[in-house]
């Protein structure tokens, strides 16, 4: 495993055509970008303020950065390493989700109940959700229709699903895992959709839920992965091994705004197999706080970013960990 100091980290995004790394920092202002997998930085690029969720479209060659602080969405050619266009959307733009082959992404407006819409580098404007709260996101672009997954977190938290092979996206049904939705991922290769979220009394958010594209619960019961993913709980999946990365934050109640304080429990848990069960824990190996994940396949590395003050991201080749199924 190789780490590396990146100021203010936050999350990560990988380019897998130039293998590069994106870094969104927060304190900063700014997106770093590193070569793969050395993890050696090559330049930092200025965007907006607080910058959080990161989503990279290879085929278009865009990289849409969510700046929570300035309710803007800023847009990088991967190429040119340069900012093409900033866009007001209002809100608190958290993640991204990318439909490459469309070249659409979407961005939640927390917590409001609006998403914004691009088409390459044109806002499309903002549809409206059922529910307030909106914050996380995830697309799966391999169903028919295609559905777009909006987390809610708050104290009525769901996941609403919409077809996104219509514009604006239409409302098809609503998934309630049991607590406060804090990310989602969907599984490209199944298309089953991975959430995070809290315990059903809004506390600890350790839970993982998984359903198929039809909406059908592939867990009978939320599986406790052991590490607590409030604010973000970034997922990412390995498909050659089938193993599930989980950041396992661990930010404490009542620390500052930055997530200054960690839990003893704060570790990348990795998971296997349906329904998940934990296989190990990284937790000595990586620094403290881990919140982003990102994944280049052809490479077989997993990125995985900080959250907090300081500032890292880490990268781990999945091929030479000592885990078995």
């Amino acid at each position: 495993m190789v780490t590396v100091a990146v100021p203010d980290a936050n999350w990560a995004a990988v380019d897998p055509v130039r293998h590069t790394v994106f870094v969104s920092s927060r304190d900063t202002d700014s997106v770093y970008y590193l070569s793969a997998p050395d993890l050696s930085i090559q330049g930092v690029i200025g965007v907006g303020q607080l910058p959080f969720g990161l989503g990279a479209n290879p085929a278009n060659r865009l990289l849409y950065v969510a700046n929570y602080g300035s309710g803007s969405v800023s847009i990088i050619n991967m190429d040119t390493l340069s900012v093409v266009v900033k866009h007001l959307t209002g809100g608190g733009p958290t993640f991204v989700a990318v439909d490459a082959a469309a070249g659409l992404a979407y961005v939640p407006l927390h917590p409001t109940n609006r998403v914004a819409r691009f088409s390459g580098t044109i806002y499309l404007g903002a549809f409206s959700t059922r529910g307030d709260q909106v914050f996380s996101v995830a697309l799966d672009d391999q169903a028919s229709p295609k559905r777009l997954y909006v987390g809610r977190r708050g104290r009525y938290s769901d996941v609403e699903v919409y077809n996104a092979d219509v514009q604006p996206p239409a409302y098809l049904t609503t998934l309630t895992p049991g607590g406060e939705v804090y990310n989602l991922a969907v599984e490209g290769g199944t298309g089953n959709l991975y959430v995070m979220h809290t315990g059903a009394d809004g506390a600890s958010a350790r839970f993982m839920t998984v359903y198929d594209r039809h909406g059908t619960r592939l867990t009978a019961a939320p599986v406790d992965i052991g590490a607590d993913t409030s604010d973000g709980g970034g997922l990412g999946f390995e498909e050659s091994s089938g193993r599930i990365y989980v950041a396992g934050t661990g930010c404490l109640a009542g620390t500052t705004l930055e997530c200054s304080g960690y839990a003893a429990d704060s570790a990348v848990v990795i998971l296997r197999g349906m329904p998940p069960a934990v296989v190990a824990r990284l937790q000595e190996t990586i620094p403290r706080g881990p919140f982003g994940v990102a994944v280049d396949q052809s490479l077989h590395t997993v990125y995985i970013t900080s959250k907090g003050s300081g500032g890292w991201v880490a990268a781990i080749d999945d091929r030479s960990l000592a885990v078995h199924p």
